[in-house]
């Protein structure tokens, strides 16, 4: 459901449900979560309530979209997240990345270009083969 940069070949973490992947300046995180409570959704993400961020909402084809960013205190100092979810009524796909603040600029582009090609292509998504 989403084209990962080449420098996340291999996942960190794996399972059914979530991806994890360390790159060299941020992470990336799949997750699918079920459908119903949006409000967990976010809190699970990013540990803050839907009306501490400031969502954009738009609809794709057959599903809600939702993206989002925020920033939270991190070991190396400020961290950048940056999160949409794909809500199809069943489940809740998720996309998250994080970095450091005096990475972003270095990472900006390839972030941009994950959330650009995030899609539902069908109902069946699978994490392990990215479609």
């Amino acid at each position: 459901f989403v084209a990962l940069p080449e420098d996340a070949a291999t996942p960190t973490f794996q399972s059914d449900t979530e991806e994890l992947y360390v790159c060299q300046d941020y992470t990336i995180s799949k997750q699918i979560l079920e459908s119903g409570d949006l409000e967990r959704t976010f809190q699970t993400l990013t540990g803050k309530n839907r009306e501490d961020l400031e969502v954009i909402q738009t609809a794709q084809e057959t599903h809600d979209r939702y993206d989002f960013v925020w920033t939270s205190a991190g070991e190396e100092g400020l961290q950048l997240g940056r999160a949409c979810i794909l809500d199809d009524g069943n489940y809740h796909y998720t996309l998250t990345t994080m970095t450091r603040e005096e990475s972003f600029d270095e990472v900006r582009e390839t972030i941009q270009d994950m959330f650009d090609s995030c899609k539902l292509l069908d109902l069946d998504v699978n994490l392990s083969t990215g479609s």
